[in-house]
């Protein structure tokens, strides 16, 4: 017994907007319905480059108000907490390094 998913040909799938009405969409064999075609309008991809550089910079505002910033005495603190962790990795990999180069000095000569 076959299903209506196995019996339906690829490329032939149909959606109907509100409306009922179905759109087909140019050369892929598939339909658009009416209202997602009005989405696609006002979400930007038909807007031109000015639009959807004006959209971004819309939404960039938006989310940049969404930021909680750190205090001055949290972004101290934590700045030098990274300071003192480069200095002691800076220090560890040096003496790493001049202990191997005098190693390999060794074997070699």
């Amino acid at each position: 017994m076959a299903t209506k998913a196995k019996k339906r040909k690829k490329g032939s799938r149909k959606s109907k907007s509100s409306t009922g009405s179905a759109v087909k969409q140019k050369g892929s064999g598939e339909f658009r319905s009416e209202a997602s075609k009005k989405d696609q309008v006002t979400s930007g991809t038909k807007l031109g480059f000015i639009g959807r550089a004006i959209q971004f910079l819309k939404e960039v505002k938006v989310e940049f108000e969404k930021i909680t910033w750190p205090s001055r005495k949290e972004t101290v603190a934590l700045t030098i907490s990274v300071l003192g962790f480069t200095f002691f990795l800076t220090m560890y990999l040096g003496v790493v390094d001049i202990s191997l180069s005098k190693l390999v000095r060794l074997l070699i000569y």
